[in-house]
């Protein structure tokens, strides 16, 4: 979601009530599977936040938490989750994924057999769920993903997020954390 689509969605919030219509008239809903991480659902609560999406028959999800910022103060996502299941109910053509509004979650709905998958994070604990049910036994395979595994140089392009507002270091900035038990 870019910051267009998210001021469209505050602004249906507040307008909504005053014409008696639903939350749930406005709920996105995707009929093909994403092509990156670019095409992802934004869904979250609590502290949580999560960007979802499927793309080459695999489920997968960034999420960050409230006040995660690194050394360079930029606001950072925790990794990368990869969900795998087998059989595959995103091998077939049949495909939706629907952000339910009023509730806080996101469906994904696949294969001939309509398996459905839910996500949500937990408004009281930081915790993610996940929630799989469909007709058939599934397997399910769930992979952790870091990207971050090595210092690198910030691009000036990459620090508009941050606050160095275009200008980064010339080096790596870290913290050496101490603890004390």
């Amino acid at each position: 979601m870019n910051l267009k689509q998210g001021i469209i969605i505050i602004c249906l919030l507040l307008v909504l009530p005053l014409y008696g219509q639903s939350l749930s008239d406005y709920n996105p809903i995707w009929n093909t599977p994403s092509q990156g991480s670019h095409e992802s659902m934004p869904c979250g609560g609590g502290s949580i936040g999560m960007n979802v999406w499927v793309e080459n028959g695999e489920l997968y999800f960034y999420f960050s938490r409230s006040g995660t910022f690194d050394a360079n103060n930029g606001f950072l996502k925790g990794g990368r989750v990869k969900i795998h299941l087998t059989p595959n109910p995103f091998e077939s053509g049949d495909f939706r994924q629907e952000l339910k509004l009023e509730d806080g979650y996101i469906e994904i709905t696949a294969g001939k057999e309509k398996s459905i998958i839910e996500i949500w994070a937990d408004v009281f604990h930081p915790v993610i769920h996940v929630d799989v049910k469909g007709s058939r036994k599934t397997d399910i395979e769930v992979s952790y993903e870091s990207w971050r595994y090595k210092n690198r140089l910030l691009r000036k392009d990459e620090s508009h997020f941050n606050s160095y507002k275009g200008n980064p270091p010339e080096v790596c900035l870290q913290r050496r954390i101490q603890l004390v038990l």
